[in-house]
Protein backbone atom coordinates (compact mmCIF):
# COMPACT_ATOMS: atom_id res chain seq x y z
CA UNK A 1 0.00 0.00 0.00
CA UNK A 2 2.84 2.05 0.02
CA UNK A 3 6.17 2.90 -1.93
CA UNK A 4 8.03 3.80 1.26
CA UNK A 5 8.36 2.22 4.78
CA UNK A 6 4.68 2.77 6.10
CA UNK A 7 3.64 2.03 9.89
CA UNK A 8 1.11 3.79 11.90
CA UNK A 9 0.44 5.73 15.41
CA UNK A 10 -1.42 3.39 17.75
CA UNK A 11 -2.88 4.86 20.88
CA UNK A 12 -5.63 1.61 21.32
CA UNK A 13 -8.35 4.35 20.84
CA UNK A 14 -11.35 4.13 18.01
CA UNK A 15 -9.75 6.01 15.55
CA UNK A 16 -6.26 4.87 15.44
CA UNK A 17 -7.40 1.06 15.93
CA UNK A 18 -9.48 1.90 12.76
CA UNK A 19 -6.68 3.39 10.72
CA UNK A 20 -4.51 -0.02 11.70
CA UNK A 21 -7.85 -2.57 10.99
CA UNK A 22 -8.16 -1.11 7.32
CA UNK A 23 -4.08 -0.91 6.86
CA UNK A 24 -3.80 -4.93 7.96
CA UNK A 25 -6.94 -5.39 5.51
CA UNK A 26 -4.70 -4.45 2.52
CA UNK A 27 -1.41 -5.08 3.74
CA UNK A 28 0.58 -8.17 2.82
CA UNK A 29 2.99 -8.31 5.91
CA UNK A 30 2.32 -6.99 9.46
CA UNK A 31 1.25 -3.49 9.88
CA UNK A 32 3.58 -1.33 11.85
CA UNK A 33 2.63 -0.18 14.83
CA UNK A 34 4.09 2.55 17.55
CA UNK A 35 2.52 3.83 20.93
CA UNK A 36 3.35 6.09 23.68
CA UNK A 37 2.72 5.70 27.32
CA UNK A 38 3.25 6.51 30.56
CA UNK A 39 3.98 5.49 34.37
CA UNK A 40 0.98 6.94 35.62
CA UNK A 41 -1.97 4.12 34.95
CA UNK A 42 -4.09 7.00 34.47
CA UNK A 43 -2.58 8.36 31.51
CA UNK A 44 -1.48 4.98 30.01
CA UNK A 45 -3.67 3.63 27.05
CA UNK A 46 -0.38 0.94 26.11
CA UNK A 47 -3.08 -2.01 27.33
CA UNK A 48 -5.39 -1.07 24.86
CA UNK A 49 -2.42 -0.67 21.86
CA UNK A 50 -1.71 -4.22 22.88
CA UNK A 51 -5.22 -5.08 22.03
CA UNK A 52 -5.41 -4.10 19.12
CA UNK A 53 -2.04 -4.61 18.31
CA UNK A 54 -2.54 -8.58 18.70
CA UNK A 55 -5.85 -8.62 17.01
CA UNK A 56 -4.53 -7.12 14.18
CA UNK A 57 -1.36 -9.06 14.29
CA UNK A 58 1.09 -5.90 14.08
CA UNK A 59 4.80 -5.50 14.61
CA UNK A 60 4.02 -3.39 17.73
CA UNK A 61 6.82 -0.98 19.20
CA UNK A 62 6.21 1.09 22.56
CA UNK A 63 7.90 3.62 24.56
CA UNK A 64 7.23 5.16 27.82
CA UNK A 65 7.77 8.63 28.64
CA UNK A 66 9.10 9.88 31.86
CA UNK A 67 9.56 13.46 33.66
CA UNK A 68 13.29 13.14 32.63
CA UNK A 69 12.48 13.74 29.13
CA UNK A 70 11.38 17.32 29.89
CA UNK A 71 15.12 18.16 29.46
CA UNK A 72 13.83 18.46 25.52
CA UNK A 73 11.06 20.89 25.62
CA UNK A 74 13.24 24.20 25.46
CA UNK A 75 14.14 22.19 22.18
CA UNK A 76 10.46 21.17 21.36
CA UNK A 77 9.60 25.20 21.59
CA UNK A 78 12.05 26.06 19.04
CA UNK A 79 10.53 23.63 16.46
CA UNK A 80 7.20 25.49 16.70
CA UNK A 81 8.50 28.52 16.52
CA UNK A 82 5.39 30.15 18.42
CA UNK A 83 3.65 29.53 21.57
CA UNK A 84 2.05 26.38 21.47
CA UNK A 85 1.15 25.09 25.43
CA UNK A 86 -0.18 21.46 24.27
CA UNK A 87 1.71 19.17 26.66
CA UNK A 88 1.20 16.11 23.65
CA UNK A 89 3.86 17.85 21.88
CA UNK A 90 6.77 15.70 24.16
CA UNK A 91 4.67 12.21 23.34
CA UNK A 92 4.00 12.84 19.87
CA UNK A 93 7.76 13.69 19.46
CA UNK A 94 8.64 10.74 20.93
CA UNK A 95 6.52 8.40 19.62
CA UNK A 96 7.66 9.90 15.94
CA UNK A 97 11.31 9.67 17.18
CA UNK A 98 10.92 5.66 17.91
CA UNK A 99 8.77 5.09 14.68
CA UNK A 100 11.69 7.07 12.03
CA UNK A 101 14.02 4.20 13.30
CA UNK A 102 11.49 1.69 11.31
CA UNK A 103 9.55 3.93 8.65
CA UNK A 104 9.40 7.23 7.09
CA UNK A 105 5.88 7.80 6.64
CA UNK A 106 3.24 6.90 9.16
CA UNK A 107 -0.87 7.11 9.42
CA UNK A 108 -2.71 8.28 12.34
CA UNK A 109 -5.93 8.57 13.68
CA UNK A 110 -6.25 12.71 13.50
CA UNK A 111 -9.73 13.86 13.24
CA UNK A 112 -12.11 11.62 14.04
CA UNK A 113 -13.35 13.17 17.37
CA UNK A 114 -14.50 16.36 14.55
CA UNK A 115 -15.57 14.00 12.54
CA UNK A 116 -17.88 11.98 14.09
CA UNK A 117 -18.51 13.90 17.87
CA UNK A 118 -16.14 12.09 19.51
CA UNK A 119 -15.12 14.50 22.78
CA UNK A 120 -17.06 13.73 25.87
CA UNK A 121 -17.77 17.38 25.82
CA UNK A 122 -20.25 17.32 22.80
CA UNK A 123 -22.18 15.13 25.10
CA UNK A 124 -21.84 17.60 28.11
CA UNK A 125 -22.83 20.55 25.78
CA UNK A 126 -25.62 19.33 24.56
CA UNK A 127 -27.09 18.85 28.37
CA UNK A 128 -25.62 22.73 29.21
CA UNK A 129 -27.38 23.52 25.93
CA UNK A 130 -30.96 22.69 27.10
CA UNK A 131 -30.51 25.42 30.35
CA UNK A 132 -30.69 28.15 27.19
CA UNK A 133 -34.31 27.01 27.28
CA UNK A 134 -33.78 29.42 30.27
CA UNK A 135 -35.28 32.97 29.51
CA UNK A 136 -31.99 35.04 28.76
CA UNK A 137 -32.59 37.47 31.27
CA UNK A 138 -32.18 34.56 34.03
CA UNK A 139 -29.13 33.32 32.66
CA UNK A 140 -27.46 36.94 32.81
CA UNK A 141 -29.20 38.21 35.59
CA UNK A 142 -29.04 35.63 37.85
CA UNK A 143 -26.20 32.52 37.26
CA UNK A 144 -23.33 35.78 36.10
CA UNK A 145 -23.70 37.46 38.99
CA UNK A 146 -23.84 34.26 41.21
CA UNK A 147 -21.09 33.06 40.18
CA UNK A 148 -19.40 36.33 39.76
CA UNK A 149 -19.87 37.13 43.34
CA UNK A 150 -18.34 33.50 44.43
CA UNK A 151 -14.82 33.35 45.19
CA UNK A 152 -11.83 32.64 43.51
CA UNK A 153 -11.96 28.94 43.77
CA UNK A 154 -15.33 28.17 44.67
CA UNK A 155 -16.37 24.77 43.85
CA UNK A 156 -18.76 25.70 40.75
CA UNK A 157 -17.87 29.56 39.95
CA UNK A 158 -16.99 28.43 36.63
CA UNK A 159 -19.62 25.73 35.60
CA UNK A 160 -22.27 28.74 37.24
CA UNK A 161 -20.28 31.22 34.38
CA UNK A 162 -20.07 29.17 31.73
CA UNK A 163 -24.12 27.78 31.80
CA UNK A 164 -24.59 31.36 32.05
CA UNK A 165 -23.42 31.96 28.29
CA UNK A 166 -24.87 31.46 25.03
CA UNK A 167 -23.67 28.22 22.41
CA UNK A 168 -20.49 30.24 21.09
CA UNK A 169 -19.71 31.88 23.92
CA UNK A 170 -20.54 29.10 26.15
CA UNK A 171 -17.43 27.34 23.24
CA UNK A 172 -14.83 30.11 23.71
CA UNK A 173 -14.91 30.00 27.62
CA UNK A 174 -14.59 26.10 27.52
CA UNK A 175 -11.81 25.83 25.44
CA UNK A 176 -10.15 28.90 26.73
CA UNK A 177 -6.97 27.16 28.87
CA UNK A 178 -8.08 30.91 30.46
CA UNK A 179 -11.49 31.40 30.83
CA UNK A 180 -13.37 35.09 30.85
CA UNK A 181 -12.72 34.72 35.22
CA UNK A 182 -9.43 33.42 35.36
CA UNK A 183 -8.54 36.02 32.47
CA UNK A 184 -9.84 38.74 34.32
CA UNK A 185 -7.58 37.92 37.36
CA UNK A 186 -4.47 36.79 35.03
CA UNK A 187 -4.23 39.88 33.22
CA UNK A 188 -2.17 42.95 34.37
CA UNK A 189 -3.32 46.51 34.23
CA UNK A 190 -0.77 47.38 31.75
CA UNK A 191 -1.66 44.06 29.85
CA UNK A 192 -5.66 45.27 29.43
CA UNK A 193 -4.59 48.70 28.45
CA UNK A 194 -2.31 47.72 25.26
CA UNK A 195 -4.76 45.17 24.26
CA UNK A 196 -7.18 47.74 23.93
CA UNK A 197 -9.72 45.63 23.17
CA UNK A 198 -7.87 43.13 20.68
CA UNK A 199 -8.64 39.81 22.04
CA UNK A 200 -12.47 41.06 21.58
CA UNK A 201 -11.29 40.88 17.89
CA UNK A 202 -9.84 37.04 18.04
CA UNK A 203 -13.49 36.06 19.86
CA UNK A 204 -15.65 37.59 16.83
CA UNK A 205 -13.78 34.94 14.79
CA UNK A 206 -15.69 32.17 16.20
CA UNK A 207 -18.91 33.95 16.35
CA UNK A 208 -18.30 34.65 12.44
CA UNK A 209 -17.51 30.57 12.09
CA UNK A 210 -20.62 29.79 13.84
CA UNK A 211 -23.29 31.86 12.04
CA UNK A 212 -21.79 30.06 8.61
CA UNK A 213 -23.45 26.83 10.25
CA UNK A 214 -26.75 26.52 8.99
CA UNK A 215 -28.08 23.72 11.39
CA UNK A 216 -29.61 24.70 14.71
CA UNK A 217 -28.18 21.70 16.40
CA UNK A 218 -25.65 23.08 18.82
CA UNK A 219 -23.50 20.11 18.47
CA UNK A 220 -22.93 20.76 14.56
CA UNK A 221 -21.64 24.40 15.45
CA UNK A 222 -19.43 22.60 17.92
CA UNK A 223 -17.72 20.41 15.17
CA UNK A 224 -17.73 22.96 12.89
CA UNK A 225 -15.73 25.27 14.91
CA UNK A 226 -13.68 23.18 16.06
CA UNK A 227 -12.69 21.48 12.38
CA UNK A 228 -11.65 25.27 11.61
CA UNK A 229 -10.12 26.02 14.62
CA UNK A 230 -9.36 22.89 17.14
CA UNK A 231 -7.71 20.38 14.39
CA UNK A 232 -6.18 22.56 12.44
CA UNK A 233 -4.29 24.81 14.66
CA UNK A 234 -4.12 22.48 17.67
CA UNK A 235 -4.09 18.64 16.61
CA UNK A 236 -2.63 19.06 12.95
CA UNK A 237 -0.16 21.73 14.31
CA UNK A 238 1.22 19.33 17.03
CA UNK A 239 1.52 16.30 14.94
CA UNK A 240 2.92 18.66 11.43
CA UNK A 241 5.75 20.04 13.93
CA UNK A 242 6.92 16.95 15.76
CA UNK A 243 6.69 14.65 13.25
CA UNK A 244 8.64 16.63 10.69
CA UNK A 245 11.40 17.30 13.47
CA UNK A 246 11.96 13.66 13.73
CA UNK A 247 12.51 13.77 9.98
CA UNK A 248 9.13 11.26 9.78
CA UNK A 249 5.93 12.25 7.84
CA UNK A 250 2.44 12.19 9.28
CA UNK A 251 -0.78 11.24 7.34
CA UNK A 252 -4.77 11.25 8.48
CA UNK A 253 -6.65 9.59 6.34
CA UNK A 254 -9.98 9.72 8.03
CA UNK A 255 -9.21 13.63 6.99
CA UNK A 256 -9.62 12.41 3.20
CA UNK A 257 -11.62 15.57 1.42
CA UNK A 258 -14.32 12.80 0.07
CA UNK A 259 -14.86 10.89 3.21
CA UNK A 260 -15.59 14.43 4.99
CA UNK A 261 -17.77 15.38 2.45
CA UNK A 262 -20.12 12.38 2.78
CA UNK A 263 -19.49 12.36 6.58
CA UNK A 264 -20.85 16.49 6.43
CA UNK A 265 -23.94 14.71 5.18
CA UNK A 266 -24.66 12.37 7.75
CA UNK A 267 -27.43 13.59 10.59
CA UNK A 268 -25.66 14.72 13.96
CA UNK A 269 -27.99 12.70 15.78
CA UNK A 270 -26.21 9.44 14.05
CA UNK A 271 -22.89 10.71 15.56
CA UNK A 272 -23.79 11.97 18.51
CA UNK A 273 -26.93 9.29 19.46
CA UNK A 274 -28.05 10.49 22.90
CA UNK A 275 -24.52 10.41 25.00
CA UNK A 276 -23.66 8.00 22.88
CA UNK A 277 -19.97 9.54 20.96
CA UNK A 278 -19.28 8.53 17.60
CA UNK A 279 -22.10 6.30 17.23
CA UNK A 280 -22.50 5.31 13.79
CA UNK A 281 -18.36 5.28 13.02
CA UNK A 282 -18.68 2.41 16.07
CA UNK A 283 -21.45 0.53 14.32
CA UNK A 284 -19.29 0.93 11.01
CA UNK A 285 -16.29 -0.81 11.99
CA UNK A 286 -17.44 -3.64 14.38
CA UNK A 287 -16.87 -6.93 13.34
CA UNK A 288 -12.85 -4.74 12.50
CA UNK A 289 -12.36 -3.23 15.88
CA UNK A 290 -12.94 -5.66 18.99
CA UNK A 291 -15.89 -4.13 21.14
CA UNK A 292 -13.63 -3.85 23.67
CA UNK A 293 -12.00 -0.74 22.23
CA UNK A 294 -15.23 0.34 20.62
CA UNK A 295 -17.22 0.84 23.48
CA UNK A 296 -14.54 1.79 25.95
CA UNK A 297 -14.55 4.81 27.81
CA UNK A 298 -12.77 7.50 26.33
CA UNK A 299 -9.62 8.74 27.68
CA UNK A 300 -7.81 10.74 25.68
CA UNK A 301 -4.15 11.57 24.45
CA UNK A 302 -3.78 12.99 28.06
CA UNK A 303 -0.42 13.93 29.69
CA UNK A 304 0.46 13.55 33.42
CA UNK A 305 1.69 16.90 33.43
CA UNK A 306 0.03 17.90 37.02
CA UNK A 307 2.03 15.01 38.62
CA UNK A 308 4.90 16.37 36.95
CA UNK A 309 4.58 19.84 38.39
CA UNK A 310 4.56 18.65 41.75
CA UNK A 311 7.21 16.43 41.44
CA UNK A 312 10.38 16.59 39.15
CA UNK A 313 9.38 19.70 37.07
CA UNK A 314 8.21 21.68 40.39
CA UNK A 315 11.35 23.38 41.10
CA UNK A 316 12.20 24.12 37.28
CA UNK A 317 8.60 25.24 36.62
CA UNK A 318 8.47 27.74 39.97
CA UNK A 319 11.04 29.07 39.26
CA UNK A 320 11.06 30.18 35.62
CA UNK A 321 8.13 31.74 36.64
CA UNK A 322 8.98 33.36 39.87
CA UNK A 323 12.00 34.28 38.45
CA UNK A 324 12.58 38.61 38.51
CA UNK A 325 12.55 38.49 34.06
CA UNK A 326 9.27 36.63 34.35
CA UNK A 327 7.62 39.36 36.24
CA UNK A 328 9.07 42.37 34.88
CA UNK A 329 7.60 41.27 31.67
CA UNK A 330 4.33 43.35 33.36
CA UNK A 331 1.61 40.77 31.52
CA UNK A 332 0.83 39.12 34.07
CA UNK A 333 -0.53 39.97 37.87
CA UNK A 334 2.14 38.44 39.79
CA UNK A 335 -0.43 37.69 43.00
CA UNK A 336 -2.32 35.54 40.50
CA UNK A 337 0.42 33.54 39.06
CA UNK A 338 1.66 33.22 42.78
CA UNK A 339 -1.95 31.70 43.92
CA UNK A 340 -1.86 29.27 41.16
CA UNK A 341 1.36 27.98 42.11
CA UNK A 342 0.83 27.75 45.60
CA UNK A 343 -3.00 26.19 45.23
CA UNK A 344 -1.19 23.88 43.02
CA UNK A 345 1.90 22.72 44.61
CA UNK A 346 -0.46 22.14 47.48
CA UNK A 347 -3.17 20.25 46.32
CA UNK A 348 -5.85 22.12 46.33
CA UNK A 349 -6.52 22.81 42.90
CA UNK A 350 -4.95 21.68 39.67
CA UNK A 351 -3.61 24.38 37.40
CA UNK A 352 -1.48 22.19 35.97
CA UNK A 353 -2.92 23.52 32.34
CA UNK A 354 -2.34 27.06 33.46
CA UNK A 355 1.01 26.75 34.66
CA UNK A 356 1.71 24.71 31.66
CA UNK A 357 0.61 27.34 29.68
CA UNK A 358 2.38 30.18 31.24
CA UNK A 359 6.11 28.08 31.66
CA UNK A 360 5.65 27.12 27.63
CA UNK A 361 5.15 31.41 26.85
CA UNK A 362 7.98 32.31 28.89
CA UNK A 363 10.45 29.80 27.63
CA UNK A 364 9.23 30.85 23.91
CA UNK A 365 9.68 34.48 25.20
CA UNK A 366 12.82 33.89 26.15
CA UNK A 367 14.01 31.85 22.69
CA UNK A 368 12.49 34.21 20.16
CA UNK A 369 12.01 37.55 22.33
CA UNK A 370 14.68 38.41 24.53
CA UNK A 371 16.98 36.79 21.78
Amino acid sequence: ISDVPLGAFLSGGVDSSSVVGIMSQVSDTPVKTFSIGFNEDTFNELKFARVAAKHFNTEHHEFIVTPDLVDIIDDLVGHFDEPFADSAALPVYMVAKMAREFVTVVLSGDGGDELFAGYARYATDKKRSGLEKLPRMIRKNLLRPLSEALPHGARGKNFIYNTSLNGVDRYIDSVSCFGKLKKDELYSSFLRQNLNGNFSRAENVFRQLSDRVSSGDPVDKLLYLDSKTYLPSDILTNVDRMTMAASLEARAPLLDHELIEFVTKIPVELKLKGLETKYIFKKAMEGIVPNEILYREKQGFGVPVNEWINSQLKDRIQGDLREKRTLDRGYFDPRYVEVLLDEHSKNRRDHSHQLWTLWILELWHRQFVDN
